[in-house]
């Protein structure tokens, strides 16, 4: 499922989503939401290629690492490490 259009549905239906935007790897330069944020492939799913970024000088490395699986990655602002958030640290892929 494509992130970006899923989001844009979203909006479309009144459904709240996480501020968010999506990184393209042939940028010159990365922009980002700030942190926390949620970094993962923009069409992938089971959280393969995944990475949640509490420091900014962790975020190369995320990026990186989602590249690996997709050109283009979601990156959405974490504003609350609800449970969901806390399990999903807990169980993240390792590079």
């Amino acid at each position: 499922m494509n992130k970006e259009v899923a989001k844009k549905l979203f909006a479309q239906n009144g459904i709240r989503t996480p501020m968010g935007i999506t990184v393209n790897k042939y940028d010159a330069e990365y922009a980002n939401v700030g942190f926390p944020c949620v970094v993962k492939p923009r069409s992938g799913g089971s959280s393969v290629g995944t990475s949640v970024v509490d420091r900014e000088e962790d975020y190369a490395a995320a990026l990186e690492f989602g590249f690996k699986y997709e050109d283009y990655l979601s990156v959405a602002k974490i504003f609350d490490y609800g449970a969901i958030d806390k399990a999903f640290k807990l169980c993240r892929w390792s590079k």
